[in-house]
């Protein structure tokens, strides 16, 4: 797994404060319980919440990251990127590259290149 080759990995939950949308209190707890069970599968994953990340880039400029796509997560990114000037590599898997490019007229587009897609993935080897 990708997760083991790091020594460190923050699992970062974004609280209603830096989001564009708000959430319920019911909506985040879930949110909260999937990353938590997420987490107990790994020993190198530390789960926090947004308004911790500062703190626990104090000393680090350079990191690898799992690009979002899109949404407040990409945001929140965007916005403490623009703050810190940190150096970013967005982890992007090879199969969301190749199917992003069919994304961007809506979904019946995007439907019309679902075997292209499968073709695509089904010649990687896991």
């Amino acid at each position: 797994s990708l997760i083991n080759q790091y020594e460190n990995v923050l699992l970062i939950l974004l609280t209603n404060n830096e989001r564009q949308i708000k959430i319920s209190e019911k909506v985040f707890n879930f949110k909260e319980s999937i990353l938590s069970q997420f987490a107990s599968n790994f020993s190198n994953i530390e789960k926090i919440k947004s308004y911790s990340l500062d703190k626990k880039l104090k000393n680090i400029q350079k990191f690898d990251l799992l690009y979002p796509g899109v949404g407040d997560n990409l945001d929140y990114l965007n916005r403490i990127n623009n703050q810190k000037n940190l150096e970013i590599n967005y982890l992007v898997r090879e199969e969301d590259k190749f199917s992003w490019k069919y994304a961007k007229k809506g979904f019946f587009k995007f439907k019309e290149n679902i075997p292209k897609i499968n073709t695509f993935i089904s010649n990687f080897d896991y």
